[in-house]
């Protein structure tokens, strides 16, 4: 059921900017378009209940494909429908970044497109092809444009190429190696690139991420290109494959990596890792993280992008937000949460624990960072916010979930607004419009009452549970059954709760949050090569510098370990050898006549056994095995020296290098003796 329209001020449609609407498909009702401004009335309605549906940027078309017909294209406001021929067997597809072009791409078949699988169309008409045989990402990470569509950058073998976004026409091959492309103006070298991703910056000078995966015991790495030249760049192991996120504005790009095994045990899902990359100088550094952990997200503010906010750690995660310079400014807290929201204006957040957790998402006033609301939204498995900042759409979708299949409106406040169900319900998209299209507005009075409200109720809550901390064992005592947990004495005096409780909070408040960042406590930092960013003076520099690494901690712990044991070892040799002079003195000396008869004599210590002198095969072995490892450590200081954080373990091996030195040139020069003698 659809629930009426209420008359409550913050829920008045706003005058300003595009209608409000969401483009749902469901196997009983096919394509429709929701108008959230009359509760999700039905809009409009179109048959077709399988294949997919797309909306473009702007949400001034969106197209429908599937069960073996052809896409159609169909434009909003004049209710035109596009149909693209041949494109019947298509596997993805994609808009542009203004919608001006659709993409699409299907199994490469000389006879039937031999012009390539990859085409570009322009209303009905192929607008440009490319080959491209084998797809395994999405369709941006081969093809993009850039945030105006001046440019379209293409990934093929060791290249880079840049065409003239708005132009038409057939490019080569991508295994040819002639560069005369009759539309291409610009290319990039890069050997071994994977896929790319290209800035939705709306200006030139347009960046360009690139992504080289390890190779035959290199290491992999990302690059950013700007006008053609490498701008930066950072190299590391343990990285299969890396997600890009670009700030708004083409100030740098987050780079998070991936792997499939995570080599130090620590999680089922494999290792990752995040980096931050600036277009505007070579400057790079690795993010350093709250907590230690696989990192759940990151996101980028999307109205200034010069912030951003990661999700990281072990279950409860730690949210917080950084600069441009990866420097913590502001802790979200601990919970269990694995996404980050922005509002498009960035005002308000959504911190969501969605995926394998249990739905909680937390609602919070960016501004005056107050969070504004906490609530359960189970079995989410797409979301997103309204274009014009007032709605945080959730849809309970098939196959993921076959059951419960509807969607969720909440106000930004994280109050519910509209629900509807739909069985099976396969897709739900916000028609998406510019922020600056609609008003920048804080919380409404009305929304301000009820977060007034929900905190009142909160503290009686939390009140009336203190002070029933001890009801239980009053209730058995008098007869009656318990009350809930038993709560140990100790724990009921101090009004608290069950030992769990207290635990489950002793460890939450090791993060300090919500509150200011302490960049004290945070886990790596900068690379060990910082570059200076152009115009930052030396106070800047210095705050931008790491905090101590874990390696280094536990590397300060175990020299303090081993101090004291050779503290202790000292102490116990210098009691010894007391406690043997007392003893000596103490016993009757020796008589000297009667040492002339042989009594009472103490007999001399035994003369130092002689070395066992070493075969020319011992030596052999020796200077065999000695030779093994100084080469292993010679190749592990090549991989540190190309950006791998060694562990505890490795920078041992490293330190007895010299060891090994030294003791290799001792048997070099006993073979050498040998030889000389025999």
């Amino acid at each position: 059921p659809v629930p009426a329209m209420s008359n409550r001020p913050d829920e008045a449609p706003s005058a300003d900017g595009p209608p409000l609407q969401l483009l749902i498909r469901s196997k009983a009702n096919g394509v429709e378009v929701l108008d959230v401004e009359r509760g999700l009335a039905v809009r409009e309605q179109r048959e077709n209940d399988k294949g997919r549906t797309l909306v473009a940027m702007g949400g001034s078309r969106y197209a429908v494909n599937g069960g073996g017909l052809p896409i159609e294209v169909v434009h909003r406001l004049s209710g035109e429908v596009v149909t693209l021929r041949e494109t019947a067997k298509i596997e993805k597809f994609a808009f542009s970044p203004l919608g001006t072009y659709l993409v699409t791409w299907q199994k490469a078949d000389p006879e039937a497109l031999p012009e390539g699988s990859l085409r570009v169309w322009s209303g009905d008409e192929v607008a440009r092809s490319f080959h491209c045989k084998k797809l395994t990402g999405p369709i941006d990470a081969t093809l993009a444009w850039t945030g105006d569509e001046a440019v379209l950058f293409h990934c093929v073998t060791n290249t880079i190429k840049a065409y003239d976004g708005k132009q038409s026409g057939t490019t080569k091959k991508d295994d040819s190696d002639d560069d005369s492309d009759v539309h291409q103006y610009a290319s990039a070298k890069c050997d071994d690139v994977a896929s790319v991703a290209v800035s939705m910056k709306a200006s030139a000078p347009y960046p360009v991420a690139a992504f080289v995966p390890e190779k035959k015991g290199k290491p992999a790495a990302v690059k950013v290109f700007v006008d053609g030249t490498a701008a930066c760049s950072k190299s590391f192991y343990r990285a299969q494959d890396v997600l890009f996120r670009w700030s708004p504005q083409g100030h740098a790009v987050l780079a998070q990596t991936s792997t499939d095994v995570d080599v130090s045990g620590g999680s089922y899902y494999g290792g990752t890792g995040l980096y931050l990359l600036s277009a505007e100088s070579d400057w790079e550094c690795l993010v350093p993280l709250p907590k230690e952990g696989p990192i759940g997200d990151a996101q980028w503010e999307p109205s200034k992008g010069k912030e951003f906010i990661v999700v990281a750690g072990a279950v409860p995660a730690v949210a917080v937000l950084y600069n441009l310079k990866a420097e913590p400014l502001y802790n979200y807290g601990a919970n269990h949460q694995n996404t980050v929201s922005w509002s498009p204006h960035g005002r308000f957040l959504a911190l969501c624990g969605f995926g394998n957790l249990a739905g909680d998402v937390h609602f919070w006033d960016k501004q005056k960072k107050k969070e504004m609301n906490e609530v359960n939204i189970p079995c989410a498995v797409t979301w997103g916010w309204s274009p014009d900042s007032r709605y945080f759409a959730t849809a309970t979708l098939a196959p993921r979930m076959n059951v419960d299949n509807c969607v969720r409106l909440y106000r930004y406040d994280g109050t519910l607004a509209y629900e509807l169900q739909r069985q099976p319900l396969f897709e739900c998209h916000w028609f998406t419009a510019p922020a600056n299209l609609y008003p920048d507005r804080g919380p409404s009075p009305a929304a301000k009452d009820r977060i007034r409200q929900r905190k009142t109720e909160q503290q009686k809550s939390s009140q009336q549970q203190r002070s029933n901390g001890g009801s239980s064992l009053a209730a058995l005592a008098s007869g009656g059954g318990g009350g809930g947990a038993y709560v140990p004495p100790a724990a009921r005096r101090a009004g608290g709760s069950s030992l769990a409780a207290q635990i489950r909070a002793e460890r939450a408040g090791d993060f300090d949050g919500p509150g200011k960042a302490k960049p004290g406590t945070f886990v790596g930092g900068q690379s060990a090569k910082v570059k200076t960013i152009p115009g930052q003076d030396a106070a800047a520099s210095s705050a931008a510098a790491p905090a101590e690494s874990r390696n280094k901690k536990r590397r300060d712990a175990a020299k303090k370990r081993k101090e004291d044991l050779q503290a202790t070892t000292t102490s116990t040799t210098t009691t010894t050898q007391q406690m043997a002079a007392a003893a000596s003195s103490s016993l009757p000396r020796a008589n000297p006549a009667a040492a002339a008869d042989g009594k009472n004599i103490t007999p001399p210590p035994p003369p130092p056994e002689p070395e066992a002198p070493q075969s020319a095969e011992d030596l052999q072995k020796r200077q065999k095995n000695l030779k093994k490892k100084l080469k292993q450590a010679a190749e592990l200081r090549s991989k540190v020296d190309a950006g791998l954080e060694p562990s505890a373990e490795q920078r041992e091996k490293l330190d007895r290098a010299t060891l090994l030195e030294a003791e290799l040139a001792d048997v070099d020069t006993k073979l050498a003796a040998l030889e000389t003698t025999s």
